[in-house]
């Protein structure tokens, strides 16, 4: 009999369709973005993860956004991504 390997339940793997899971670093991320209207990357870095890296601090944005949480703007004159709120932040 094969023994099947069950994830842990903070780690289970998200079904496809489902929101993601807001942790509490997420939500700090929302609570500045609302404090200022609009933030960049760099900001919310500097203001909230600084412990990680600035790549960490994109992705985690970019999982609130297809959470539809939050939506980025990339503002190509200055060729840097801004982030607001959505409904649902």
């Amino acid at each position: 009999m094969e023994k099947q390997y069950r994830y842990p339940k903070s780690s289970q793997p998200r079904r496809r369709g489902q929101k993601p899971i807001v942790t509490t670093r997420d939500r700090q991320i929302m609570e500045y973005i609302w404090r200022w209207k609009i933030a960049s990357t760099a900001s919310i870095h500097e203001a909230v993860n600084t412990i990680a890296s600035p790549y960490s601090t994109y992705k985690i944005l970019d999982k609130l956004e297809r959470g539809k949480y939050v939506e980025g703007r990339f503002e190509a004159t200055e060729r840097f991504n801004v982030w607001q709120l959505t409904e649902l932040g």
